[in-house]
């Protein structure tokens, strides 16, 4: 089952960047290193895991030490202006150059994608294991870590994908560590939350008017999870003319460090990004 998952991300990933992919071996570099067969699978932590896939007979690979290396005993334990610290590699981390990639960006993307699959299920996190957004794959050079916790408890298989122009390198390793979801953001007070859309104008809303004075705004109970933001959920009223009772203009979700706000659409129950 192991070699058929592997077999099936593989072919998908070459679905994902539209080209064939072949076996080079045998050459050598300008100061004479000697490439490897590019590896059909990587062991981490004593797991196979599918490896990225040589999407062209002029790609060669290559072997080498990984950099930031480091032991328990000079890993930096500290942290940096409240950040968790950085988990370096160990020493049986393993570092793969590939030169020659055509598209390295594209290739890394939908490699990424197939390892963050819900089959395969890593997480794309920073230098200290924290979940994290995806980088910009159409840059000409970037990098991006995948970690999944691993099979031996108190540690995790990750993967460091570093690409530029025509070429890429995998570093992977199997440190001790635990995958972990940011910080969440400082919150307001319900009373700031209300301040806040009291000042907005009624078009960001997609409400009429000129201000929102004209409107009767409400913060509701509990909190929302939306795209992974903590937000407090805020009803907008309008009072009717003849009966002074309230009638709904909208219900909205305001994240808690007013980076976003969401209208709820009643007749589908999704929510809709109409501020940020």
């Amino acid at each position: 089952m192991k070699q058929k998952r592997a077999v099936l991300a593989a072919a998908g990933i070459v679905a994902a960047v539209g080209v064939a992919f072949f076996w080079m071996r045998g050459d050598s570099s300008a100061d004479g290193e000697r490439s490897i067969d590019p590896p059909e699978e990587y062991r981490i932590g004593g797991v196979d895991v599918i490896a990225l896939p040589v999407m062209s007979d002029g790609v060669a690979v290559y072997q080498e030490e990984p950099a930031n290396t480091g032991t328990e005993a000079d890993t930096d334990t500290g942290t940096k202006d409240g950040a968790a610290p950085e988990v370096k590699n160990t020493a049986d981390a393993v570092a793969y150059r590939y030169e020659g990639l055509s598209g390295a960006g594209t290739l890394v993307s939908a490699y990424t994608a197939v390892l963050t699959s819900p089959d395969l299920g890593f997480d794309i996190v920073d230098e200290a294991l924290c979940r994290a957004d995806a980088p910009d794959f159409s840059a000409e050079s970037g990098d991006v870590n995948l970690a999944h916790r691993g099979a031996e408890a108190g540690k995790v298989m990750r993967l460091q994908l570093t690409w530029a122009a025509g070429t890429c390198t995998v570093v992977t390793d199997a440190p001790e560590g635990e995958i972990t979801d940011p910080p969440a953001p400082e919150g307001m007070t319900m009373e700031e939350a209300l301040d806040y859309v009291r000042g907005l104008p009624p078009a960001l809303l997609g409400l009429e008017g000129s201000s929102m004075e004209d409107y009767r705004i409400y913060a509701l109970d509990g909190m929302a999870l939306i795209d992974g933001i903590p937000c407090i959920p805020v009803g907008v009223y309008r009072t009717a003319e003849n009966t002074d009772t309230n009638v709904v203009e909208g219900s909205f979700f305001l994240a808690s460090d007013q980076s976003r706000i969401y209208r709820l659409d009643t007749d589908t129950g999704t929510v809709e990004e109409v501020a940020g």
